[in-house]
């Protein structure tokens, strides 16, 4: 159904243009049950918060990635009670700000429990509760949450380490052996906004960290059209340092592949359109597990059709390209899935609940 509705937009949107006289942009067409599905799921992700369900299933634990998610949903929308409550649970329990500790101030920790003490930092997870401060400063004007963005930013560039000559972030700081781990994954990097605050900023640090950090993007891309998603140099003391780029068996994920290529739009813009052309072109046969090199699917026991968070980053990643042929063809999919999620939601659902947040919100954005 997917490459049948993919294939009509295409023709349509071709006789269109023709009609017109060529060069003209494809009209989008936006479904009316995306403002309903929108305002489910806020109504839904409100009715968790207030019954605080910050803590996952399973584990009971708050994870930093799910508050920096509707964080930044928060902001964005302009929702200021919203924002407030995030924004505080951020700042007194995944900030790291110890005045006695000087190296670790703005590392964020990526999972909090009450009576717990935090084991590690997270990179993705900084990116993402920066980015929340930084969009709040935007909106509602705080000096001080544009410092605490930067201070994230400052730590999360002391994770940055040269190894067998390659430039790359560190997974995360271990608080307990006071020890950076020496390999890397694709998503703890996000160029396009480090580079946004650098040059408003003004931050040499940052500009570097966003400079090296496409140039990483750039190296992880496999034959297919994908990206890689680890970075570990220390392989290269027994093969060819171009291994250092992978996938374990050369497996991708189809969520990780579109997150870090959604965040690469401005300045690596070739790796993203790849991304984005490679998912056209599998049609209704899109699935969540890849092989790099060859671009085939690859089944491992588990359910293979792609979730309502993959297709969230991939709508985004077809907004960001201003795609209009992109974004018509993966809103019908998109849509579907998010209503499988609403009727019946499942863990982690707040991680879920923010990247489907974060879809509507990029496409009411890109509709004005």
């Amino acid at each position: 159904m997917f490459r049948f509705v993919s294939v009509l937009v295409l023709y349509l949107s071709f006789v269109v243009c023709a009609l017109m006289g060529g060069g003209c942009m494809p009209e989008l067409v936006v479904p009316s049950s995306v403002e309903e599905l929108h305002k489910l799921a806020r109504e839904q992700v409100g009715t968790l918060l207030d019954e605080a369900s910050w803590w996952r299933e399973g584990d009971g634990y708050a994870y930093a990635v799910d508050v920096g998610h509707l964080m930044i949903y928060a902001a964005v929308q302009k929702e200021k009670a919203l924002y407030d409550s995030l924004r505080t649970f951020a700042q007194s329990h995944l900030v790291l700000n110890d005045p006695k500790d000087d190296y670790t101030r703005g590392f964020v920790l990526w999972r909090y429990k009450p009576g717990v003490d935090g084991d590690a930092s997270g990179t993705t997870e900084a990116l993402r509760i920066a980015e929340g401060f930084w969009r709040g400063h935007q909106s509602f004007g705080e000096a001080e949450d544009k410092q605490m963005a930067l201070m994230i930013l400052n730590g999360y560039a002391r994770h940055a380490f040269v190894d067998q000559g390659i430039w790359l972030i560190r997974n995360y700081f271990n608080l307990g052996t006071r020890a950076f781990v020496t390999n890397s994954f694709l998503v703890d990097y996000d160029p396009d906004f480090v580079d946004e605050v650098a040059k408003e900023t003004q931050d040499k640090t940052l500009q570097e960290v966003a400079e090296k950090s496409y140039e990483i993007v750039r190296k992880a891309g496999s034959k297919a059209g994908l990206l890689y998603s680890i970075i570990q140099p220390e392989v290269g003391t027994l093969l060819p340092l171009e291994l250092s780029f992978f996938s374990p068996n050369d497996v991708i994920k189809l969520l990780n592949c579109s997150s870090v290529a959604e965040r690469v739009t401005r300045g690596e813009r070739g790796s993203a359109r790849r991304v984005l052309d490679f998912v056209l072109a599998q049609g209704d046969e899109l699935t969540t597990y890849f092989l790099g090199r060859t671009g085939e699917k690859v089944e491992l026991g588990v359910s293979s059709e792609p979730g309502p968070s993959t297709y969230a980053s991939l709508l985004r990643l077809a907004i960001k390209l201003e795609d209009n042929n992109a974004i018509n063809a993966l809103l019908p999919p998109f849509i579907k899935t998010v209503q499988t999620f609403v009727r019946t939601p499942s863990a982690p659902k707040l991680y879920v609940y923010g990247e489907i947040l974060l879809a509507f919100s990029a496409l009411s954005q890109y509709r004005q």
